[in-house]
This record gives C-alpha cells, sequence and structure tokens, in this order.
C-alpha cells in the first residue's frame, strides 16, 4: 500500500514538473519573441543610405566625431555640421523627422526646425552671406559622394 501512494506521490510530483517545464517552455518562447523584436536590425540592403552611413560622412567630412555631431554641444561650427547631417537625412533617406529625431536623441521639432531654415535660406544656409555659400558647397559635396557611393 505504502508503494501505490509513494508511486502515486512520485507521478503527481512528475505531473507537476511537466507542467512547470511546459510553462518554462512557454516563457522562454515569449521572451525570444520579444527579444527579437527588440534587438531587429534589419539586413543592410545595396544601393541604401543609412543615417550611419550620412553620420560617417558628415563626420570625416566637418571633421567631428560622430558623438560631438549628436552631442548637445552648441558651438556653431558643430551646429551648422549637425544641420548638415539633419538636412542630409530627411533628403537622402525615407526616414521622418521624428525617427531622425530619436537618431539624434533630439525631439522631432529640433529636427523640422533645421529643415525649416535650410528651405528658407536662413541663418547659417543663408547663401548671401560667405558661411552659407560654404555650408551649401559642403552639403552638395557630401550629397554628391553619398549618392554616388550607393550606386555602386
Amino acid at each position: 500500500m505504502d508503494q501505490i501512494k509513494n508511486l502515486t506521490e512520485n507521478q503527481i510530483k512528475i505531473l507537476e514538473i511537466e507542467a512547470l517545464q511546459n510553462e518554462i517552455k512557454n516563457l522562454q518562447d515569449k521572451i525570444n519573441i520579444i527579444r527579437s523584436t527588440i534587438d531587429f536590425k534589419p539586413q543592410k540592403v545595396e544601393n541604401r543610405l543609412y543615417i550611419s552611413n550620412i553620420l560617417e560622412q558628415v563626420s570625416h567630412y566637418t571633421d567631428y566625431k560622430p558623438e560631438e555631431i549628436l552631442s548637445k554641444t552648441r558651438i556653431k561650427e558643430l551646429v551648422k555640421a549637425r544641420s548638415l547631417f539633419i538636412n542630409l537625412c530627411l533628403d537622402l533617406t525615407h526616414h521622418s523627422s521624428n525617427s531622425i529625431g530619436i537618431h539624434l536623441k533630439k525631439d522631432h521639432t529640433t529636427i523640422l526646425y533645421h529643415k525649416n531654415i535650410k528651405a528658407n535660406k536662413d541663418k547659417y544656409w543663408n547663401n548671401k552671406r560667405a558661411e552659407g555659400v560654404e555650408l551649401w558647397r559642403d552639403y552638395n559635396n557630401i550629397k554628391t559622394k553619398l549618392v554616388l557611393e550607393t550606386t555602386r
């Protein structure tokens, strides 16, 4: 009688263990699904321009490190480099101002501000001043180089 009682207690424990193992497996599946959405990085596509490519080119062209361009520092020359980066992203990618802002750790209104001063040829984008002519030249040089690189 004791063996049957022990056997049934052991069977119950085995069933409990199997149920817990199934729960663990289901939770691990859920974790993997959530992790895959967080870690998802699209496969690089040929002839496509990425924000990281633009940041690299602007950084190289302006001699500022990418961290400096993405920083909160508001030195005039650095703001111009950041404006170059923002406007190239707007013109050469399909990213929204919101997603560009997220990449820069800035609000989307900052992106729209830089878009508008370029469109209105205002401030440092004013092509009637030497600094504006230089910025437009830099913009066109970087844009041409990026477009050429993606078409190769």
